[in-house]
């Protein structure tokens, strides 16, 4: 039996090169999207992706650019991705080393961190970026209780069922115009309260594309911070497009 990726991921990786070769050519430099992680007292779990973006994005006009470019959905799914990137992460008393995969995503799990309980800061770079310091929470062996939450449809109104009108609310529709789903955040508060600040963790289907917007969506409507596990909608090694239902049952397992 054949151990070679399945055609459609060989083709975006082939396709994936060769963009990443034109806009190096044209001066782009290597930039980390940091995610949210998680951990316990001993181990962490740092996610992340290395992308290629033109310098003027450090700028301030450029941040500025940007965050107005990002108000409308299809706009965060135009990124420029480093294939097979090499980084470095720093996670308390743990300096590690990767490589990113064909997509440029970093999710790297490491042990021995001696970090505190807590949101703590974890610096992930590549040899061309700068530094890039992405949340992780570490989560006490004390803990009892946990919020495992979905996101679409759950604390962000996407109408699902309906996929001409959920393709309009996640491509088209304004940052601002997204709704959240009413009476879940004070839901969660109460929870997260009446179990002694029980961490959320937001587990969806979604892509890390809208990592950026779901952060701020989550921030706006004043839900508890939380990691969030997405997932790549590109094609996988074994087929046209990623399982869902698997992409769940593996999260939740880890």
């Amino acid at each position: 039996m054949s151990t070679r990726p399945f055609i459609a991921a060989r083709v975006e990786l082939w396709f994936d090169r060769r963009w990443e070769r034109f806009f190096r050519r044209l001066g782009w430099r290597e930039r980390v999207i940091p995610y949210t992680g998680y951990g316990t007292q001993d181990a962490a779990r740092v996610l992340g992706r290395v992308v290629l973006s033109p310098q003027w994005r450090a700028t301030q006009i450029g941040k500025v650019a940007e965050e107005f470019l990002t108000r409308r959905g299809w706009r965060n799914f135009f990124t420029a991705a480093c294939v097979h990137a090499r980084y470095e992460v720093t996670c308390g008393d743990a300096v590690v080393t990767g490589t990113s995969d064909r997509g440029g995503y970093i999710d790297h799990r490491l042990r021995g961190h001696g970090l505190e309980p807590g949101w703590q800061d974890v610096t992930i770079r590549t040899a061309d970026s700068s530094d890039a310091a992405a949340q992780v929470l570490i989560v006490a062996d004390s803990t009892q209780y946990g919020l495992v939450s979905d996101i679409d449809d759950t604390v962000l109104t996407t109408m699902l069922p309906r996929p001409m009108v959920a393709a309009w609310n996640s491509f088209i529709r304004t940052e601002n115009a997204r709704l959240a789903v009413p009476g879940m955040a004070v839901l969660y508060d109460r929870i997260t309260a009446a179990c002694d600040g029980a961490p959320v963790i937001y587990l969806s289907t979604g892509a890390w594309n809208t990592h950026g917007f779901l952060s701020r969506f989550l921030r706006r409507h004043r839900f508890p911070h939380g990691p969030m596990l997405l997932t790549d909608w590109g094609p996988t090694n074994t087929g046209w497009f990623r399982s869902g239902q698997m992409h769940k049952r593996q999260a939740l397992l880890q």
